[in-house]
């Protein structure tokens, strides 16, 4: 069940991100930037 959590969670990061993206801000790039660490 904690995989789902964390899986919902990402979901919900990756949306902010796109909206972020939408919005013109860099901040999403940064934060996958940050992030890639964790999946690679």
């Amino acid at each position: 069940m904690a995989s789902v959590n964390r899986l919902g969670t990402y979901l919900a990061l990756e949306r902010e991100m796109l909206r972020l993206e939408e919005s013109g801000s860099d901040l999403a790039e940064a934060l996958r930037d940050a992030m890639d660490p964790i999946w690679y």
